[in-house]
């Protein structure tokens, strides 16, 4: 009997052993998977077609332009996908960060493969692979941003201003304006004339920087906290260059080996004032009507897109003087053949945009307005029977006096 149970025992140590190593090595996955998890939120999404998925009180849609209602704290990340519309943040916060540990794994704010898109005013923190994300996006606005990490990659003609950036990376991307905004590191990858004017740079080091870039505009450069030069005529602009070096990490441990990458000729001497914002961005303007086709009716509409409030509105038609509007309108009762129309729309600072011209042809069969014409016949014969009715009583009153 005390060999059956010596026999026993060591089944009963290993199924005990077995069931301690299985909670223990539970224990220690759940942690590990509270302490660093692949989570992902769902994305609010603008769809291509203009609409919402999912339909949520969060986004407020009126027309073209979509507005933020509340902060999102760790329940949608948002993603575009539509352009030539206003994204509005109104202050709010897209969150991912967890309480403790890490954010969620996807992009907080993702603009994906559109043109002509506004966003302002939105912060978005707490997110692993970026908190903001421009791919593959075109002549698009970007304005007073929060971002701790955002990236562009094969993105050309944007305008990032007034904003505020932990970490920024550029790859692929081209011809970008980066102005008024304060950025503690850049990256740029591959990518050509992009131009960086009246940005606070927090630090010199984790630079990686490629040539063929502009640091300057021409007149006015960035404010380096390093830069050692001196203003001797007090206009705010150092006298001399500011020369910005191709600084990587392995760079930082040999500075034998940097090179010089380009330089800015206009460094600040003090950082612009982030409190004081000043627009200098002319309205962008998108015209969805007229098109650039053959119209059969006389009258058309006009309908446009602008990407921030006006002060002003107007348009040009075949090159005549300007003709003030209040908004959409109606082209009415245009002749036959070719025409070509502008939009012109200050802003609130008096910048003026212009937009692009629109070529098109009316080829319609009535050319005038039916009512009026044949109101004016009516009133036409009218006066003509009343000349001829005092005619012919003036013919005989002559008559009976004869």
């Amino acid at each position: 009997m005390n060999s059956s149970r010596i026999k026993k025992a060591p089944c009963t140590i290993a199924f005990i052993l077995t069931l301690l190593f299985s909670t223990v090595a539970g224990a220690m996955l759940v942690n590990v998977t509270t302490a660093n998890p692949m989570a992902f939120l769902p994305y609010i999404t603008i769809k291509s077609d203009g609409s919402v998925e999912p339909q949520t009180e969060f986004i407020n849609q009126e027309g073209n332009v979509y507005t933020l209602t509340s902060d999102l704290v760790r329940n949608y990340a948002v993603k575009i996908q539509r352009s030539n519309i206003v994204f509005d943040g109104a202050a709010h916060v897209i969150n991912g960060s967890f309480v403790t540990g890490y954010g969620y794994s996807n992009k907080g704010l993702s603009v994906e493969s559109v043109t002509n898109v506004t966003v302002k005013d939105v912060e978005v923190r707490g997110f692993m692979i970026a908190d903001a994300a421009i791919e593959s996006t075109t002549k698009s606005f970007f304005l007073r941003l929060k971002a701790g990490f955002l990236y562009l990659e094969n993105s050309d003609f944007n305008t990032i201003a007034e904003s505020n950036i932990g970490h920024e990376l550029m790859r692929y991307s081209n011809n970008n304006t980066i102005m008024r905004n304060t950025i503690d590191l850049v990256e740029l990858g591959a990518g050509l004339n992009n131009t960086f004017f009246e940005n606070n740079f927090a630090t010199k080091f984790g630079w990686s920087v490629k040539e063929g870039n502009f640091w300057d505009n021409g007149s006015i450069g960035n404010y380096w906290p390093h830069y050692k030069g001196v203003d001797a005529n007090g206009d705010g602009i150092g006298d001399t260059p500011y020369v910005i070096m191709g600084e990587t990490w392995d760079e930082q441990l040999n500075k034998d080996t940097q090179i010089a990458k380009g330089q800015d000729n206009y460094p600040l001497m003090n950082p612009w004032d982030p409190t004081k914002p000043i627009d200098t961005f002319p309205p962008r303007i998108s015209i969805s009507s007229p098109e650039s086709k053959v119209y059969n009716e006389s009258s058309v509409p006009l309908a446009f897109l602008v990407n921030e409030p006006s002060s002003s509105m107007s348009y040009s038609l075949d090159g005549q003087g300007n003709v003030t509007i209040s908004g959409n309108a109606t082209l009415g009762w245009l002749p036959n053949g070719s025409h070509n129309l502008t939009v012109y729309v200050t802003d609130r600072a008096g910048n003026t945009g212009v937009s692009e011209s629109i070529y098109f042809i009316v080829a319609a069969t009535e050319t005038f307005p039916a009512v009026p014409v044949a109101a004016a016949s009516i009133a036409s014969v009218t006066v003509a029977g009343v000349v001829v009715l005092v005619y012919f009583r003036k013919r005989k009153r002559q008559t009976v006096a004869a």
